[in-house]
């Protein structure tokens, strides 16, 4: 193996090991964004929606996953037709910040569950980048 071909393998490594770096922050931040909204949702249900019961909060916390059990199945799909990842990456992103603002700008309105139920749909939507990237 010539000098040529060795750099081009230790630059191999570099780009390989950054994407894997990367894959770990998507994760990392996916995981700690429900995380951070699962212990809060029945108090923020409560302050939105005082009439709410604990078959809502139920049907808002599984609105998560069923929003990821949905688009696991049609994001993987349409990433490998695609045969990049890029665009269901950034699209699933983009997502995962609209459920954001939707769970957090559901406060400001009065009655506002079913707003916030829409936005965990959305944000189990956008957790499916952390499925893209492994």
């Amino acid at each position: 193996m010539n000098g040529e071909e060795s750099s081009y393998f230790v630059v191999a490594e570099r780009k390989r090991w950054r994407s894997i770096r990367i894959m770990y922050l998507v994760l990392f931040l996916n995981s700690t964004g429900f995380s951070i909204v699962l212990p809060s949702l029945w108090p923020y249900l409560q302050h939105i929606s005082p009439t709410v019961n604990y078959s809502f909060l139920g049907v808002a916390a599984a609105g998560y996953s069923f929003g990821q059990l949905i688009a696991s199945p049609l994001v993987g799909k349409w990433s490998t037709v695609r045969g990049k990842v890029t665009l269901p990456l950034f699209t699933t992103m983009f997502i995962g910040v609209a459920g954001n603002l939707l769970y957090a700008l559901a406060g400001l309105v009065k009655d506002s569950s079913l707003q916030l139920l829409f936005g965990l749909l959305l944000l189990g939507v956008s957790s499916v980048a952390g499925v893209l990237v492994v």
